[in-house]
């Protein structure tokens, strides 16, 4: 059988609202004091879907899309997106020709990507675009202070090299007094004032993620670049009165079994819940192949017809079973709802996420292949422009 028969009803799946994306892009637009907006599309938009998310962010009057590596970056050229995008992680030598064919904004990451850089762009007599992300604590990704001056001097005497953007990443936002946040912007600073000291600073200078929009905003600069705040979730909760955020993903699946069982039976691998009266269970086609783990085993909880419900026993690779005893109406096809509200009840990622030891972002970026997207409110209509993108694919990935 070619596809899928359109005839059947999908068992598990996530609605995603791109109006609520839009919206949230919109407040914190508003309340970064009308900055310029880069939007992350990375992971797959963070779980949501890339393509949508960069075409509602597009939209939305985004001026950046972030994506991880050249792949993520080609994914959405191929889609007829041919918006500015920046490649946030390093980029290897053999990857960079590629990357400038497509218009992929590159982060100077390590600083001896350079000379390939210039390499790629002389060779196709193309500008390549960088931006010098400076490492001011995070030892992960990024150049030294003094290795930004070097590559923007050199820049400023390469007719193939433009230098858009200055920018870092910081250790902790999510701290309220900003010590970390302080220290590394003392830093950034310094750069900055030696760049604009030798009249070498670009355009674009950007350091502030989700809680640092949200909560410090002597990081803005004329950039910001939220990421899991977008997506109507706040990775720490403390800054969660300044915005009035709206979660933009649920996740739903229907009942494919219903039984009655006895006190003392027990459910699911290891015997680890046993009924203490007569009770009703309901298998659910969710499981940890789906993105919900073994550590939400008898913890986490469930929607159905409004009311929550319990995990009761091991999550198993494509089920979970839940106890429905309180709810004698349930029949098989009934939805749940895992993620998401249904009437007053609401679970949300940051449940979720402490209940299995992980954080939010986790939550949504580790939804499984099974589990078909549907967008709400359809986005922008995709580009008609052919993909600039084709050419290169199969020789990058077979690379």
């Amino acid at each position: 059988m070619n596809g899928i028969n359109s005839t059947i009803r999908d068992r598990s799946w996530a609605e995603v609202d791109l109006g609520a994306l839009a919206n949230n892009i919109e407040k914190l637009r508003r309340f970064s004091g009308n900055r310029a907006l880069l939007v992350l599309a990375k992971a797959n938009g963070y779980g949501h879907g890339a393509v949508e998310v960069a075409r509602t962010a597009i939209g939305a009057g985004v001026a950046l899309l972030g994506v991880a590596d050249v792949h993520e970056g080609l994914e959405l050229r191929e889609a007829g997106i041919d918006a500015p995008i920046l490649l946030l992680g390093p980029s290897l030598p053999e990857e960079l020709p590629v990357a400038v064919e497509n218009s992929l904004q590159i982060s100077l990451s390590p600083a001896d990507i350079f000379p390939h850089v210039q390499e790629a762009a002389k060779a196709q007599d193309r500008k390549a675009v960088i931006h010098l992300m400076v490492d001011t604590g995070m030892s992960r990704n990024g150049i030294s202070s003094d290795e930004a001056m070097t590559a923007a001097r050199a820049a400023a005497r390469c007719e193939h090299i433009e230098v858009a953007g200055l920018a870092t990443h910081f250790i902790a936002s999510e701290d309220v007094a900003g010590d970390l946040v302080r220290k590394q912007l003392d830093a950034f600073t310094q750069t900055i004032n030696a760049l604009t000291k030798e009249g070498l600073l670009p355009p674009l200078i950007h350091a502030a993620n989700s809680c640092a929009v949200l909560g410090h905003s002597q990081s803005h600069f004329n950039l910001v670049r939220p990421g899991i705040a977008v997506y109507g979730m706040n990775a720490s909760g403390i800054f969660k009165c300044k915005v009035d955020l709206e979660p933009v993903l649920s996740v739903r699946a229907r009942i494919t079994i219903v039984r009655q069982i006895k006190a003392g039976d027990t459910v699911g691998y290891g015997a680890t819940f046993s009924a203490t009266r007569p009770s009703i269970i309901a298998t659910v086609p969710i499981g940890y192949a789906d993105g919900w783990p073994t550590s939400l085993s008898n913890k986490a909880e469930a929607i159905v017809h409004g009311k929550r419900v319990p995990i009761a026993g091991r999550v198993s690779m494509d089920c979970l079973t839940l106890d429905v005893t309180d709810i004698p109406e349930v029949r098989t096809g009934d939805v749940v709802t895992l993620l998401g509200r249904d009437g007053e009840a609401m679970i949300d990622a940051k449940e979720l996420a402490g209940l299995s030891d992980r954080i939010p972002y986790e939550v949504t970026c580790g939804l499984g292949r099974r589990i078909r997207h549907h967008y709400h409110r359809p986005p922008c209509p995709p580009s008609e422009k052919p993909s600039r993108a084709a050419s290169h694919t199969f020789s990058l990935a077979s690379s």
